[in-house]
């Protein structure tokens, strides 16, 4: 719902991201205090920093087609890439 409620502030950042590398480098920063913060919560067993950083980066892409309604406009349903996502925090947690 997150994604839905901020989908053109989150298009705005992406796009300044790209732009900007000020911006760039703030949003790895605080990307980077995510993955630690999710890493120490895992505990030592827990996936390393890469494997974490490229699941949260494959549920932010699923969760933006679906605020966008990405997924509608190829005619599918939302249960496919839900059931992906919580797949992906599965994964996380093994």
């Amino acid at each position: 719902e997150h994604h839905r409620n901020y989908r053109v502030v989150r298009r705005s950042l992406r796009q300044l991201t790209l732009e900007d590398p000020v911006v760039r480098k703030a949003r790895a920063e605080s990307r980077m205090r995510q993955i630690r913060r999710i890493r120490s919560s895992l505990g030592a067993a827990g996936p390393e920093t890469s494997e974490v950083a490229t699941i949260l980066f494959q549920i932010e892409r699923l969760c933006d087609a679906i605020a966008d309604d990405e997924i509608g406009d190829l005619g599918v349903g939302e249960k496919a890439p839900r059931a992906a996502i919580a797949k992906l925090l599965d994964g996380l947690r093994r």
